[in-house]
C-alpha cells in the first residue's frame, strides 16, 4: 500500500513538471498593438504573406511558419513591423545575430551608424537607413524587426518595448 501512494506520488509529480515545462516552453506569440505611440495598425497579415515579406526582409527561406507583419501608420510618420516566432529564444537570437553581422559589414549600403541599445533591459540592434531607424531585436521566442520613420522613432519603440514588457 505505501509503495503503491509513493508511485502514485511520483508519477504525480512528474505530471506536474510536465505541465510547467511545457507552459514554460510553449511558443508565445504576441499580436502586434492596434495603436503605438502615435500610429494606428493599417494592415496588418500573417499566414504565407507575411512569411514571403519576412523572407524578403532576412534574405533567406529559411524563417520559420509563424510570423506577422503590421503597417502603422500616422500624420507624423509610419511604420513595419516584422515578426518571426521561433521555437525557443535561442534560435531568435543567433538569427538576429546573424542579421545584425550582415548589416554591420555593410554588405548592404543603405544601412548605417549600426549600434547596439538597451532598452528596458532587451537588447537591441539599430541602424539607420532609408529614411528610417531599424530596430532589431528579440524578445522570448520571437525576432522582431522594426522599421520606423526618423520623426517618431524613438517614442514609437520606447512604447513597444513597454507594450512587450506587458504581454
Amino acid at each position: 500500500m505505501m509503495r503503491s501512494i509513493r508511485w502514485y506520488l511520483l508519477g504525480c509529480v512528474f505530471a506536474a513538471a510536465m505541465i510547467v515545462i511545457w507552459f514554460t516552453t510553449r511558443m508565445k506569440m504576441i499580436d502586434p498593438p492596434e495603436t503605438i505611440w502615435k500610429l494606428h495598425r493599417m494592415e496588418f497579415f500573417n499566414g504565407d504573406s507575411a512569411r514571403a515579406a519576412v523572407n524578403d526582409l532576412h534574405g533567406s527561406y529559411l524563417v520559420p511558419k509563424n510570423n506577422f507583419v503590421a503597417n502603422y501608420v500616422s500624420p507624423d510618420g509610419c511604420a513595419r513591423l516584422y515578426i518571426s516566432f521561433y521555437d525557443n529564444n535561442a534560435a531568435a537570437s543567433r538569427e538576429m545575430e546573424r542579421m545584425a553581422g550582415i548589416v554591420q559589414s555593410g554588405f548592404i549600403p543603405d544601412y548605417s551608424r549600426f549600434r547596439r541599445i538597451e532598452m528596458e533591459k532587451i537588447p537591441i540592434v539599430v541602424v539607420q537607413g532609408m529614411r528610417k531607424f531599424h530596430y532589431i531585436f528579440t524578445y522570448r521566442n520571437g525576432l522582431y524587426w522594426f522599421d520606423i520613420d526618423a520623426p517618431v522613432a524613438q517614442s514609437t519603440m520606447r512604447e513597444f518595448v513597454r507594450y512587450l514588457r506587458k504581454q
